[in-house]
Parts: structure tokens; sequence; C-alpha cells
């Protein structure tokens, strides 16, 4: 869904600043096997956005983690 997201703001014709880029978006997300505490998953998903907005502008970075214990 975050690539879906991205694409269709990449296709966006918006009026922008004649100095400002085109519009980009950089999405960070996380999902997780088990029930992790809020904060940590949000934690978590802060950090891949941090990644998705130095690694590059328009892009997504998302990971999943299983948590420990859970069979695969």
């Amino acid at each position: 869904m975050a690539e879906r997201i991205r694409m269709a703001v990449a296709k966006l014709n918006l009026p922008l600043p004649a100095r400002s880029n085109e519009l980009s978006v950089s999405i960070g997300g996380v999902s997780f096997d088990g029930v992790p505490s809020y904060d940590h998953l949000f934690s978590l998903a802060d950090e891949r956005l941090y990644g998705a907005k130095t690694g590059g502008r328009n892009r997504v970075l998302f990971r999943h983690l299983r948590a420990p214990g859970l069979a695969a």
C-alpha cells in the first residue's frame, strides 16, 4: 500500500512554485508478529522513515519483524 501511495503522489500534477522540486513522498513502515509495545513499534517505523529520507527522495522502506519464539 505504501508503494501505491508513493506512486500516486508522484503522478499528481500540482502547481508548484518555480524553484521547488517535484512533489515526492518518503514512507517508513514496520510490521511485527506478536504484540510489541507501541512505543517500540513507532520507534522502529521512525527509523525506517529516517532511512527513507536519508537514502534519497521518493522511496519506501519497510521491514517485517518476527517476534522471538514464534514459529516460522
